[in-house]
């Protein structure tokens, strides 16, 4: 619970490299109003569409990927895996797969028992 309530810092990032495109944007349309237009105008009007694009998207991602669930949604979803039948392959991934993020490795010789 208290990891979901950290707030999210890409979002932010996001939203301030959006601001930085659509003000390029209304440049590059000034520009165009006042008959500046060839074909290097286009393309960069075109490749900074596609960026005002692609960071709307990216921060809709975001966005919901940080919705919070309540303690009562998490508590439920943990009773849930009590039940899970560890016979099955399946179940057994699924758990690795929700509580495992790293696993580290070492070769310590000292502690090598033969």
């Amino acid at each position: 619970m208290m990891w979901q309530a950290k707030e999210n810092t890409v979002v932010p990032l996001l939203r301030r490299e959006l601001q930085e495109v659509e003000k390029s944007l209304e440049n590059m349309a000034r520009a165009i109003e006042q008959g500046i237009i060839n074909p290097t105008t286009k393309r960069c009007m075109d490749e900074l569409t596609e960026q005002k694009t692609d960071l709307e998207v990216r921060i809709a991602r975001e966005e919901i990927q940080a919705q919070i669930l309540t303690r009562e949604q998490v508590k439920f979803w943990l009773s849930k895996m009590i039940d899970l039948n560890l016979a099955s392959q399946y179940n057994k991934q699924r758990i690795i797969d929700t509580f495992v993020n790293l696993i580290y490795v070492h070769d310590d010789p000292s502690n090598h028992q033969l």
